[in-house]
């Protein structure tokens, strides 16, 4: 038999429709699956060059207003750079992201 003691709180799951209501995303459609929708021909064009090299697409941030990032991982999983709109690799974007271990 398991002993509960008196001093242990038990926490209520929150269900999915109140989680969904704190996405921060809002009424603003999901990502779709396919990522390279959100990229330029020149974009597209420098990433199929970069992924011969191990490159590959992370993830595209998409704030309002605001024209897309779309970060890349280096081969070695180490390094994040952006794709920039004209299809250039920045190895040293402005914007810092946790660093992978």
């Amino acid at each position: 038999m398991i002993t509960i003691p008196t001093s242990a709180k038990v926490v209520e799951a929150i269900d999915d429709a109140a989680y969904q209501s704190l996405d921060k995303r809002g009424n603003q459609e999901p990502v779709p699956f396919n990522l390279e929708h959100y990229l330029t021909p020149l974009q597209l064009q420098s990433l199929d060059h970069l992924k011969d090299f191990g490159w590959q697409l992370a993830f595209v941030r998409r704030p309002l207003f605001e024209q897309s990032t779309v970060v890349l991982l280096s081969p070695e999983g180490k390094q994040y750079a952006t794709l920039e709109q004209e299809g250039s690799l920045n190895l040293e974007p402005e914007q810092r992201w946790r660093v992978l271990q």
